[in-house]
């Protein structure tokens, strides 16, 4: 029987910030080794200087849909163990995602789960820890995944990023049976903070996005609905 849908992004729509680079962040500033502490505060010194001199800026007019500082930023935790970075990502979760929650949409959330809805967190953060996130609200979730080598982190990604066009393809994978029929029906919805989500959102019956007051409703031009948000 086909059911219902609803999709929810995570990064400014589920939680308050951009989860992706703070979780880098986060192991960098809670890793013990001093060795890949002192290595990780090099790249990331490194990192700010680009950014300073404009460089990354530039990299952005050549590639705009690379997400070049992101992926540089994650060069970061090459050679670390994937044991290591699940660890670090349930702490992560425990530490800091589970306190800066929108509780607005999370609450809405957990209402279609009520209702009996198959959820989906859909996000360009790492698998790494969201999988603990929603293991806290008992929701699946769709993210960019870390690549490992026999259980070490090369500092890339595993595949594309889950970003923009790439979440309809991940979403249709996930869905969809191998004989190419829908496990749900035509009720569905989706919430984001933005507009790069915009073709995940143009696949649903229903569109909401989630805005900062003060900002301005990019979705009102397309007749989504808006919660606001402090």
């Amino acid at each position: 029987m086909a059911k219902k849908l609803a999709l929810f992004d995570v990064c400014e729509t589920l939680i308050s910030f951009q989860t992706a680079d703070a979780y880098v962040d986060y192991v960098r500033e809670h890793i013990d080794d001093a060795t890949a502490r002192f290595r990780m505060k090099r790249w990331e010194y490194f990192l700010r200087f680009l950014r300073a001199v404009g460089i990354i800026r530039l990299c952005y007019k050549f590639l705009p849909n690379h997400q070049i500082e992101k992926r540089w930023k994650l060069y970061q935790l090459k050679g670390m163990s994937e044991l290591y970075l699940l660890k670090m990502g349930q702490n992560y979760v425990d530490d800091v995602l589970r306190y800066a929650e929108i509780k607005p949409v999370v609450d809405r959330m957990q209402q279609y789960v009520l209702e009996g809805y198959d959820v989906l967190m859909v996000s360009a953060g790492y698998d790494i820890y969201l999988q603990f996130l929603g293991g806290l609200y008992g929701v699946p979730v769709i993210a960019t995944e870390l690549e490992f080598v026999g259980g070490i982190c090369t500092g890339s990604m595993a595949g594309k990023d889950c970003y923009g066009e790439e979440k309809v393809s991940r979403i249709r994978k996930y869905l969809f049976t191998a004989d190419g029929h829908a496990v749900y029906d035509d009720d569905c919805v989706s919430y984001s903070d933005s507009i790069s989500d915009l073709p995940m959102m143009l696949q649903c019956k229903r569109a909401v996005t989630v805005i900062k007051k003060g900002r301005k409703n990019w979705g009102e031009q397309y007749g989504f609905e808006c919660i606001w948000v402090d």
